[in-house]
């Protein structure tokens, strides 16, 4: 045994492979617990090579049935039954002459394998019957269908799944022909494939339907061969069936399905392509040439004969498109324009795949090409068209929104949210948005109508309201909208449009404030006419009688109250006249900086000791045109507005500023022309107001003052007096954070006028003068004034009178003094007519109306104006002025 272990070993060694078996003996004495004979199996294999050479083998034992060893046994035994060896002889007598106990011994090891060897035999049966089984179990339920047929072609075997496919029992196929089975129009097919059969050794094959079995049609392969006996005659046929009828099904719907998508792809001029990467063939469809307006013969049948027709400007990202295909980057989806041998461009969309062998490598790649020119060009022009609505909701500042008033979802466009300074995603696109960016006076009133148009949808949904802006301040919309209904006549979706119409509600307000300072500036100029004759008679004879009375008389101080009536009453006028812009202002260049410090002492006096006075004056100030006496009241007023904003003290800044606004830079107001201006800045800090007073701060007889305590036209005065010198007025406030006013004066390039000290002018006068007023008081006090100064004075109360009392003087007159507004005539005409007979006629206009700005006399240097009321010394002064100039 050793020996063989040797054997079995070396061999391992020198193939290098690993053995499965080594037999081993069993030793004297062994228990047989098993009655078939076993074997230790061992299998040894070789340890990796050292130097070209195998080290050494590494073996696992295992105990198995020897099989072999029990046939072989089991012959041996029956043949010694039958022939006793010689061998076996002499081992008996061997063993007699060594005696009785040693052959017993022997005899009994004997019988033990005998015994063994003969239940090995038996198992060793059994195992061949169970492998029998087996083997015609895999022959009636192999998938195909065997039949033995004789040379008549009748079936003479048949295992069971050639009865499922025949659709019969398996014992009553036997005796039947196969041709019984076949369908008649396939008869003819089956014969022929039995005479192929008869003439060739070789195996033939054909397709036939079956007989119908319960209106089933079925589809069979029948593949075919002769059996031969030991003299090589034909004795049988081997046959073998295939049901084919699903594959065939398939076949057929697959069939259908290619000429379905033929017709579909012709009826889309869908073009189908296909490339063989490894041999770089393309193969194109008719559809394909139409596409790329190219005729068969010109294509060159390969992968840059296809590229070649794609437009030159798109060949690049073409490629790259199917290098990234190749590289599994990106599927392949593109569109590209190709351009036809007439020069026509189409453009056209590519789809394809890429086909991959089992090791990665790509083999074919398929796809399809359409043209979407047609549809470009709509998307194009829809495009142009989305863009010019984006650019006309841009420009009308309109945004668009849609509720879904089932699911209560609001979807708002970027422009909706940018009309009110947010970003798409600062906003959420909900119901709540909206409520709650509402204004607090228009919340309840907006959201009421929002539910009744719901209750009732008739019309158009329309209606104006406030949104808060991001910045804090509010917008005016206007809201239209109107549902849109579905197919089932539901309405669910409202859709509407907000357009921003706040400079709109700005113009509408401007407009009804100018109509209203109009109405206002109309009554107080009437008013002020009258008014103002009466205030010059009244303060005339009050101051003449204080100069005449000695200070002492108790009627010295009658008639001062009197003028301090009257010219506070004057005040009073000029304020009405200043509001409705109708106060006669002499603008010239002036220095801002200037004239706030010329009243910064008056400025400080009136603010009082609790309030600090801080100015800010910017150096090199620009000029601006403006009266200067309008501009004082207007810092005054202001002055004055703040100090009563502060009842507990506080500070006041006046400052000065350059300022320059362009397209680029507008104003941030957005209502100022480009151009250079001089910005003044009065700022307190004071209780400041609220939004809703702000908005009327600026109208006539409006104040917040106790009763008694303000007549409502300080800021109306500012705001006239600004606006009538081409200048802004804005104003900052908030409650407990002050309040800042904003003045805009534009730029001049004229430096400002520096005042003159003039010496004391002589009013008295020698000279002939004619006096001509309608109204009798005014009339009588400037007669009476102007004789007091020595002046020979003639007077006329109608134009007709003067013209009549001219033309019979015997001499000329020195100077005219008439009103302007008379009745028939106006002063005007009648300075006209007396010229023609007097031409270097010196005229003082006078009058009780305010024109929008102060008579220009500048190219008539003979004639001049003053403003009623006015004192007699003024007059005087203005008389003497013109009388003296020289011409």
């Amino acid at each position: 045994m050793a020996s063989a272990v040797s054997v079995y070993e070396d061999h391992a060694v020198g193939s290098q492979r690993k053995l499965v078996k080594k037999p081993v003996a069993l030793k004297t004495g062994a228990k047989i617990t098993s009655p078939v004979p076993t074997r230790r199996r061992k299998s040894p294999s070789p340890l990796p090579p050292k130097q070209g050479k195998v080290s050494g083998t590494i073996s696992a034992d295992a105990m198995v049935p020897d099989t072999l060893l029990a046939s072989r046994l089991s012959r041996n035994v029956s043949n010694q039954k039958e022939h006793p060896p010689q061998a076996t002889r002499r081992d008996i007598a061997s063993m007699s002459a060594k005696g009785p106990h040693q052959l017993v011994h022997k005899l009994q090891a004997l019988q033990i394998e005998l015994g063994t060897r003969n239940e090995e035999l038996q198992r060793a049966q059994r195992e061949l019957k169970a492998v029998r089984n087996r083997n015609v179990d895999l022959y009636d339920y192999s998938p195909a269908g065997y039949l033995t047929l004789d040379t008549e072609g009748k079936i003479v075997e048949a295992n069971l799944t050639a009865g499922t496919i025949l659709d019969i029992n398996r014992k009553l196929l036997i005796g039947q022909p196969l041709a019984h089975f076949i369908a008649q129009d396939d008869q003819e097919i089956f014969r022929l494939h039995w005479q192929k059969v008869l003439k060739s050794e070789m195996r033939h094959r054909c397709e036939v339907q079956l007989r119908k079995v319960a209106e089933a049609v079925r589809f069979v392969t029948i593949e075919s061969s002769t059996a031969q006996d030991e003299s090589g005659h034909t004795t049988r046929w081997r046959t073998m069936l295939h049901d084919i009828t699903e594959h065939r099904q398939a076949a057929e719907t697959i069939a259908q399905l290619a000429e379905r998508l033929d017709l579909a792809t012709r009826a889309a001029q869908i073009g189908v392509w296909d490339w063989n990467i490894q041999r770089n063939e393309l193969h194109w469809d008719d559809r394909m040439f139409t596409l790329y307006g190219m005729k068969k013969k010109h294509f060159g049948g390969d992968y840059s004969a296809g590229l070649s027709g794609v437009h030159p400007a798109d060949r690049a990202r073409c490629d790259e498109a199917v290098q990234q295909a190749l590289r599994m980057e990106k599927a392949y989806d593109i569109e590209f324009r190709v351009r036809w041998p007439s020069g026509t461009i189409r453009v056209i969309k590519a789809n394809g795949q890429v086909i991959w062998g089992t090791d990665g490598t790509p083999l074919r790649m398929t796809g399809v090409n359409y043209d979407i020119t047609d549809r470009k060009q709509a998307e194009d022009a829809l495009q142009s068209t989305k863009e010019q609505l984006q650019q006309s909701l841009i420009a009308s500042n309109t945004g668009l929104w849609d509720w879904n008033t089932d699911t209560d979802e609001v979807s708002f466009s970027k422009e909706w949210k940018s009309q009110l300074g947010y970003g798409e995603e600062e906003l959420a696109n909900e119901f709540e948005t909206w409520t709650t960016l509402l204004h607090a006076e228009d919340r309840d009133r907006a959201i009421a109508y929002v539910r009744a148009y719901l209750d009732n949808p008739v019309g158009n949904y329309q209606q104006e309201f406030r949104l808060r802006h991001k910045n804090g301040s509010y917008r005016w919309i206007a809201a239209v909208a109107s549902f849109m209904v579905e197919t089932a006549g539901r309405k669910v979706h409202l859709l509407g449009a907000h357009t921003d119409i706040t400079e709109r509600k700005q113009l509408e307000a401007q407009f009804r404030q100018a109509q209203k300072m109009e109405a206002v500036g109309r009554f107080s100029a009437a008013v002020a006419h009258d008014f103002n004759n009466l205030l010059t008679v009244i303060n005339g004879y009050s101051k003449m009688l204080t100069d005449r009375l000695p200070s002492e008389d108790p009627r010295h101080k009658m008639a001062a109250e009197t003028l301090a009536a009257g010219q506070r009453a004057g005040a009073l006028t000029g304020q009405l006249l200043a509001f409705s812009r109708r106060q006669v202002l002499k603008l010239e260049p002036i220095n801002l900086n200037d004239s706030i410090q010329s009243i910064s002492s008056m400025l400080s006096r009136l603010l009082g000791e609790d309030v600090t006075l801080i100015l800010d004056l910017a150096p090199s100030l620009w000029s601006v045109g403006a009266d200067k006496g309008q501009f004082d009241q207007v810092v005054m007023n202001l002055a004055v507005n703040a100090r009563d904003a502060m009842p507990n003290g506080g500070e006041l800044t006046i400052s000065t500023h350059h300022a320059l606004f362009t397209p680029e830079t507008p104003d941030p107001h957005g209502i100022m022309p480009s151009g250079h201006y001089v910005e003044l800045s009065i700022r307190d800090t004071g209780q400041g107001m609220n939004p809703e007073t702000m908005a009327h701060i600026f109208e006539p007889f409006f104040t917040t003052k106790e009763l008694g305590k303000g007549t409502g036209l300080g800021l109306a005065t500012v705001y006239g007096i600004v606006k009538q010198s081409q200048g802004y007025i804005f104003v900052d406030s908030a409650p407990d954070q002050g309040t800042t006013f904003h003045l805009y004066y534009p730029r001049v390039s004229a430096a400002p006028i520096v005042a003159e000290t003039k010496p004391v002018v002589p009013t008295r006068g020698s000279e002939t003068l004619l006096v001509v007023e309608d109204q009798d008081s005014v009339r009588s006090l400037i007669v009476g004034i102007l004789m007091r100064e020595g002046y020979r004075v003639i007077e006329a109360a109608k134009v007709e009178d003067a013209l009549r009392v001219a033309a019979s003087l015997p001499e000329p007159i020195q100077a005219l003094v008439t009103d302007i507004v008379m009745p028939q005539i106006s002063g005007h005409v009648l300075a006209k007519r007396l010229r023609l007979v007097w031409p270097d006629l010196r005229v003082l206009f006078m009058s009780g109306h305010s024109d929008l700005a102060q008579p220009d006399f500048s190219e008539e240097p003979r004639t001049a104006y003053i403003q009623k009321p006015f004192l007699p010394k003024d007059l005087a002064a203005r008389l003497r002025e013109i009388l003296d100039k020289a011409i």
